[in-house]
């Protein structure tokens, strides 16, 4: 199979050697001569590789290229070592045995993350995956603020993950995350959240309010659940007992919920207003409320 690289006639003559400058080798003895540096390499390859005939083909082809032998010695050199690394490289590119994702919640979709990463997987190898892809592929997703991704030999990824901090449940499905992100989907995992409704655009300023009502519900032993604003801006809360399942609902109205939120306090903290009895108040009067007892309310049938 090498005999196409042996020829009897020298590729370089002495005087083409010495007008090397000037004359223009023809095309079929530099066909030669490309073809001698590929036996070269492959007689180096096979030499490496270990091989009696492999010394013996590489010290004929030596002997054949005369003078130019240490220039395409070395041609042939570089040209094996290359097809050797590159023999090395493939054989070592093995697909994925394993991947590890480190994250601080287990909250995190991995059919997600797999389906992602698939793609990338099926026409890569451990060396030749493209990390820099797969970061952006994950960072794409919800929740997911930072990706880092490292090989770990002989056949694992590492994969971490710094997930978005998920502040409330948005709506029905939705989440919102820290720095304002609202996720389409991702409540069902959190249901100890509270629930934000409100228009779109209305994410950041319901949050913030739901944090002060919560820290002045606090104290009275409520903690609020539920926060809605419609699209007129009235306003409905509902705080659940720190300890006991007893409920309060507060219909805010539109505007001035803090000063109405401070009325309310003043008249349970004044004992006007006892909340183990309370089931609904009604803020929206501008001089007073109107307030539904646990004892007026129906109840549902045995």
């Amino acid at each position: 199979m090498f005999a196409t690289y042996l020829r009897a006639d020298p590729i370089y003559s002495p005087d083409l050697l010495r007008g090397a400058s000037r004359v223009r080798e023809q095309p079929s003895r530099r066909a030669n001569a490309q073809g001698l540096v590929r036996g070269l390499a492959l007689a180096l390859a096979l030499l490496l590789a270990g091989g009696c005939a492999a010394l013996r083909l590489l010290m004929v082809l030596c002997q054949q290229a005369g003078r130019a032998a240490p220039t395409l010695l070395l041609g042939a050199l570089l040209l094996g070592g290359f097809q050797l690394v590159q023999s090395l490289f493939t054989d070592l590119d093995q697909p994925l045995a394993q991947v590890q994702l480190v994250t601080s919640t287990a909250n995190i979709d991995q059919q997600q993350v797999q389906q992602r990463l698939a793609p990338l997987f099926a026409r890569s190898g451990f060396f030749s995956l493209d990390l820099d892809a797969a970061r952006r592929e994950l960072e794409s997703l919800p929740l997911i603020a930072h990706a880092s991704l490292r090989r770990r030999w002989p056949g694992q990824l590492v994969v971490q993950l710094q997930m978005h901090q998920p502040l409330a449940r948005w709506g029905e499905q939705g989440l919102l995350a820290s720095g304002g992100q609202v996720l389409a989907e991702g409540a069902q995992h959190y249901p100890q959240l509270p629930q934000l409704i409100g228009p779109i655009g209305s994410e950041e300023a319901l949050f913030k309010q739901y944090q002060q009502f919560e820290q002045m519900l606090r104290p009275l032993g409520l903690s609020v659940v539920r926060l809605v604003q419609q699209e007129r801006g009235s306003g409905f809360l509902t705080a659940k007992a720190l300890s006991g399942d007893r409920v309060v609902e507060l219909a805010l109205g539109s505007g001035q919920w803090m000063e109405k939120m401070q009325r309310f306090i003043h008249f349970v903290r004044q004992g006007a207003l006892s909340l183990s009895e309370l089931a609904r108040v009604d803020l929206r009067h501008r001089n007073g409320f109107a307030v539904v007892s646990r004892q007026a309310e129906p109840k549902a049938a045995p």
